[in-house]
């Protein structure tokens, strides 16, 4: 029974010092402020997002919308605004999300690339653990 319980923290260890690594190399990895630039599509594939710069801040709007029948439902409509790169963790932080499926709600969130260059957009209500993720991917 020692034996077990010896093999099981050992192994508690490895995989949490691989997660440890694994984050590290996400921090280190070379990514500048304006890395984030460009054209997104949002996770329902239903409109591009484009993320453009404006006094030294972040702000993402409804560049185009191809499935809508006269294609410019909700164009220029501001989805995130005022965020802001911060060097030592490789985010862009300090913006309010804003929501069309929730009665346009306001909501903090932070703003990351993911190593393939896909924006990782986080909203919480209150605490950071209390979000979710949503992926969207590089257009251009």
């Amino acid at each position: 029974m020692g034996e077990i319980k010896y093999l099981l923290l050992l192994l508690l260890v490895v995989v949490v010092i691989l997660i440890g690594c694994g984050n590290r190399y996400y921090i280190n990895r070379q990514v500048s402020a304006d890395d984030i630039l460009g054209i997104y599509v949002n996770p329902d594939k239903s409109r591009t997002v484009k993320v453009y710069k404006e006094n030294g801040q972040y702000f993402g709007i409804i560049h185009s919308a191809p499935d809508e029948p006269d294609g410019s439902e909700g164009i220029g409509f501001i989805v995130f605004k005022n965020f802001v790169f911060d060097q030592d963790d490789k985010t862009w932080k300090e913006g309010k999300l804003h929501s069309p499926m929730y009665a346009r709600n306001v909501f903090p969130g932070t703003l990351r690339l993911d190593t393939n260059k896909n924006l990782i957009v986080r909203g919480f209500i209150g605490f950071k653990f209390l979000g979710g993720n949503s992926i969207f991917p590089r257009q251009n």
